[in-house]
């Protein structure tokens, strides 16, 4: 596993600014701005779980404001959320009506709100990199899915198309509160020792941009559409999804 960061400073905070201002400042527009597109992905990404697994049951930690909790609900599922932000649960309780709680995962449920429950998938979108200490967090997952449950969720890739190009400034500009960095093969060697079996990976984050060869070449021309097409066959996009079946084997590693 990749570690950028061995020095832990104070705690981050995530609260409005982080979904309002600094989420504009990276991607132009906030959080709740860009809800349609991101309840969109969660649509694509309830049509994977929904094919490897049926179940009915999900729970979605880091949920933020709760676009994918939509997305689950839309597809049936009966979907609840946790979040360290007040007030992202707050909107997903009262604007949503969906089930949420305050909760620092895989910390105690002081709430009681996952006590003796079992889900059929477990997800985490962007949320797996913000954890110091990924063992506590698999085997908590394990715990809470079912047999045969499905484990799915996305992260930056060091195998992406940004890190090849450049790994010092990849590394430079990943966010301090990112505490590993996965990539594809990674992933599979990891949550195997977790008794995960991960079922299928999906390439995201496509930039034909980024390629070197690009030049000032517009979006649409013949060579960003063969950077394109090289970035999808050789999985270059600079994120990943990983969907994984809980199994019964837990490596031992000791």
């Amino acid at each position: 596993m990749l570690y950028p960061s061995f020095i832990v400073g104070p705690g981050r905070e995530y609260g409005g600014a982080y979904f309002f201002e600094e989420y504009r400042t990276q991607y132009g527009r906030t959080y709740l701005e860009d809800f349609e597109a991101i309840r969109s992905q969660g649509q694509r990404r309830m049509k994977i779980i929904a094919s490897l697994h049926q179940g009915s049951t999900l729970l979605d930690i880091g949920c933020a404001y709760g676009p994918f909790l939509v997305a689950a609900r839309d597809a049936g599922w009966d979907s609840v959320g946790t979040d360290i932000s007040p007030e992202a649960v707050s909107y997903v309780r009262e604007r949503l009506e969906l089930h949420a709680c305050v909760s620092a995962f895989p910390a105690p449920d002081l709430q009681g709100f996952l006590t003796g429950k079992r889900f059929d998938a477990v997800t985490l979108w962007f949320v797996i990199e913000h954890f110091m200490d990924l063992e506590s967090v698999f085997e908590r997952i394990r715990e809470l899915l079912v047999p045969g449950g499905i484990l799915a969720f996305s992260t930056p890739s060091a195998s992406g198309i940004s890190a090849r190009k450049n790994r010092a400034s990849f590394l430079a500009k990943s966010p301090r509160d990112h505490f590993s960095i996965w990539t594809p093969r990674l992933a599979k060697a990891h949550l195997k020792r977790y008794g995960f079996q991960v079922v299928k990976i999906v390439s995201t984050g496509h930039h034909p941009e980024r390629f070197p060869f690009m030049g000032t070449a517009a979006e649409g021309s013949p060579r960003w559409r063969a950077a394109s097409a090289l970035s999808r066959l050789f999985k270059l996009g600079d994120t990943f999804e990983v969907y994984a079946m809980k199994n019964g084997v837990v490596e031992d590693w000791s």
